[in-house]
């Protein structure tokens, strides 16, 4: 493995260690890894180890570090570049923005992106997806279907990435029937 690569993985190793995500359902590293696992797929052998797919892999790894801590901008700036910082820079949100405002600009944003921001984007959504739709559909919260609805479908077009568009609708569609199912449980 390329060492900027792999110290990309091992600061997020260590940054991450024992954050969860979801209520505690999942360990964040693991997702790092899983949208890590998918760029290597995406990726042919020759591309891994170009300058792009490199920089494709430190992106992904790091994509969401400065939303979860932004104190280490000049970490990220120092270590891995100005390029790579303004790449994850394009993918973290505003913390001061309401989420409605963050996903509109991050898709307004994402729209004038070069193509490893948007992969990258691409490999996160649907690892998030995944992970929304391993969740019982029962617990699944009113949060993940407005994310789907007003954020993942949109990011899908944009992307054009029939997989997220798919996921999404399938979150959302199972979420209907389990609201479904407990409204005729109600009526009874």
């Amino acid at each position: 493995m390329n060492k900027r690569v792999q110290k990309a993985l091992d600061y997020t190793e260590e940054m991450y260690l024992g954050i969860y995500k979801m209520q505690g359902r999942f360990r964040s590293i693991d997702h790092i890894k899983a949208c890590h696992q998918q760029t290597l797929h995406h990726l042919s052998r020759e591309e891994v180890v170009s300058d792009l797919g490199i920089n494709l892999q430190i992106i992904v790894i790091l994509h969401d570090i400065l939303e979860d801590f932004p104190d280490q901008l000049h970490y990220i700036i120092n270590n891995f570049g100005l390029n790579i910082t303004r790449s994850i820079l394009a993918l973290t949100q505003d913390p001061q923005a309401t989420k409605e405002d963050a996903w509109a600009h991050s898709i307004r944003q994402l729209d004038k992106e070069k193509w490893e921001v948007k992969q990258a984007k691409i490999f996160d959504t649907l690892d998030n997806l995944r992970l929304y739709n391993s969740v019982d559909p029962e617990e699944v919260h009113s949060k993940y279907i407005q994310k789907a609805m007003h954020y993942y479908l949109p990011l899908a077009k944009v992307l054009n990435e029939p997989e997220i568009h798919n996921q999404a609708k399938r979150l959302i569609n199972r979420h209907i029937q389990v609201l479904q199912r407990g409204a005729n449980s109600y009526g009874t």
